[in-house]
């Protein structure tokens, strides 16, 4: 939605932040994709675990995690940002999204209780991620 309107994500959140609207209306389109699915489906985002749980969407719900640290280093590079701009973006965001979640759900991020599978990426790269979440799905799905 953010790149509908042109804006980057620090922006977006901003505005989302003002207008709880926003939020409603990506949960519709998340819903509305999960339900259409007649196959597996892998969706990305932060509350994707709660939305589908909340609304009894069976999911294998996975919170993938890094130290502060990691995170700036992976975005600073990613978006050719220099490691400052990287943090004070990532914690800009961080504190726009809670309070919002908190304000619209109820939701504190920091509580992962929610979550199947916890995945801290701090020191393993995304292949060694994949195969953990990989293993605990299996796992999951063998003792049903």
């Amino acid at each position: 939605m953010a790149k509908e309107r042109g804006m980057s994500l620090s922006q977006f959140g901003e505005l989302a932040s003002n207008d709880f609207d926003i939020d409603r209306e990506l949960d519709k389109r998340v819903l509305k994709l999960a339900r259409s699915c007649s196959t597996n489906l892998l969706l990305d985002g932060r509350l994707a675990g709660l939305l589908l749980g909340s609304n009894d969407i069976s999911a294998f719900k996975v919170w993938i995690d890094a130290e502060m640290s990691i995170r700036v280093q992976r975005i600073s590079g990613r978006e050719g940002q220099s490691l400052e701009q990287a943090l004070l973006e990532i914690q800009e965001r961080q504190e726009c999204e809670r309070e919002r979640f908190l304000a619209i759900y109820e939701l504190d991020l920091a509580n992962t209780s929610i979550y199947d599978l916890v995945v801290d990426t701090s020191n393993i790269d995304q292949w060694e991620a994949a195969t953990q979440v990989l293993e605990a799905l299996k796992a999951q799905e063998g003792d049903n």
